[in-house]
């Protein structure tokens, strides 16, 4: 609430701050690797959590500018996994956990 004294009328509003859900897109794309068809999941030898909390920092917006560098970060993993990997599969991944994701905080 806000007032304000105008002459002899007091004038009270009702302020609103809608707070935005955070876009949480590496908590997406690690869900999107650990179920089918992929069932890919963290080890501890791997930065893959690091590297989704870091994405969930940036927030959607920065990780769609950062998508060529969350791709470098799947391509590598995969090549210590010693699996197969296809940039443009990679860049479907992380626009599909985007979409994910501000689906899930717009809800």
């Amino acid at each position: 609430f806000t007032s304000q004294e105008a002459g002899d009328v007091k004038i009270t509003e009702i302020v609103s701050h809608k707070t935005e859900a955070k876009c949480l897109a590496g908590a997406a794309l690690k869900e999107i690797l650990a179920g089918p068809p992929f069932f890919i999941k963290a080890s501890a030898a791997c930065s893959c959590n690091a590297r989704a909390r870091k994405m969930d920092e940036w927030g959607c917006d920065e990780c769609e500018r950062r998508e060529d560098e969350i791709v470098g970060w799947l391509r590598e993993e995969a090549a210590k996994r010693k699996l197969p990997f296809i940039d443009a599969a990679g860049r479907a991944l992380v626009r599909l956990a985007v979409r994910r994701a501000r689906k899930k905080a717009n809800q």
